[in-house]
């Protein structure tokens, strides 16, 4: 039997933190594609869409169609992200079963990405959590606080740990569900993260469902993944092929690699319950999607596992 600590639950948001900063829109058969993909490689979560006007990001104006197709499909949770209480009403209307309001630490990160202060963010998140109280039971999406610049803001620099906090303690008092911290422009180094985990378990409490989102911009994602684990995480969000970053955020390159995360923790011996043999097919469906865009990914460049590795099955 696996021990529970030894469980980790990783989740994909290629589909929305992946295509934000493409050029074109993907077209939704092959958007469809690789959410199968993931499902069947046996991906239970996954931050699928945002519900944003299409006039400012028309990458997701489909956005309606993707959370009906996720429906259909095995997964536990699919995401979508809200910027404001007009988003998270299409997304309840919608179907969404799972939705992600975005707050950042950093107020001039806040003012760019959002178009609000961090005091105004926290007062939508509210009104979404009021909103959501309203639908009947069986209508309600899960709401999670999305915690954006914990680590740095490549417009401020250094973040107020104290400020992290105050922030983390004003989305639990407006009743969110589930948190994530996320280092959006990749600052973190593994000290740091240990720091701030360990601080989250003193005063906020067990840190084994917070979501923990990192960038690779400067080659510390996976160390500060490995951090993050000896912290006691055990909730990971990661790209395929290493797609993401920040329109708002001036030099955030992508999120860590889904592949090379799911390897690192089956090289680690911890359960995934993922298909690693499976979901190395992404690459090619993301070839054919975007052909000319730079996947990123060790094991894909790579071709082939060391000879003493055995995937899970």
């Amino acid at each position: 039997m696996t021990n529970s600590l030894d469980q980790v639950s990783i989740s994909d948001c290629v589909l929305r933190d992946g295509f934000q900063i493409l050029p074109e829109p993907v077209p939704l058969h092959f958007k469809k594609k690789i959410l199968k993909l993931l499902v069947d490689s046996g991906i239970k979560d996954a931050e699928i869409t945002s519900m944003v006007p299409p006039k400012l990001i028309p990458q997701f104006g489909d956005a309606a169609e993707l959370i009906a197709y996720a429906n259909e499909l095995d997964l536990k949770t699919a995401t979508v992200l809200v910027p404001n209480i007009k988003g998270a009403e299409r997304a309840i209307a919608a179907g969404a079963k799972s939705i992600v309001l975005p707050i950042s630490v950093s107020e001039t990160h806040s003012n760019k990405n959002i178009r609000k202060s961090r005091a105004d963010q926290v007062i939508e998140l509210k009104k979404i959590r009021q909103l959501i109280d309203q639908q009947p039971v069986q209508s309600r999406p899960i709401l999670i606080a999305g915690i954006s610049t914990v680590f740095g803001c490549s417009y401020e620099g250094k973040v107020s740990e104290s400020e992290v906090f105050r922030i983390v303690e004003s989305c639990m008092e407006a009743g969110v569900e589930h948190l994530g911290l996320a280092d959006t422009v990749g600052y973190a180094s593994p000290n740091q993260v240990k720091r701030i985990f360990a601080t989250y378990e003193r005063e906020v409490g067990a840190v084994k469902s917070v979501r923990a989102h990192f960038h690779d911009t400067f080659g510390l994602g996976l160390a500060n993944v490995c951090a993050a684990l000896d912290a006691g995480v055990r909730v990971f969000d990661a790209s395929l092929c290493g797609l993401g970053g920040c329109p708002f955020a001036p030099n955030a390159s992508g999120n860590i690699t889904l592949e090379d995360l799911v390897y690192l923790m089956q090289k680690l011996g911890m359960k995934t319950s993922i298909n690693l043999d499976k979901l190395l097919e992404g690459q090619a469906i993301l070839q054919e999607a975007l052909p000319g865009q730079h996947l990123y990914g060790m094991i894909n460049r790579a071709g082939k596992y060391p000879a003493d590795f055995k995937p899970e099955r």
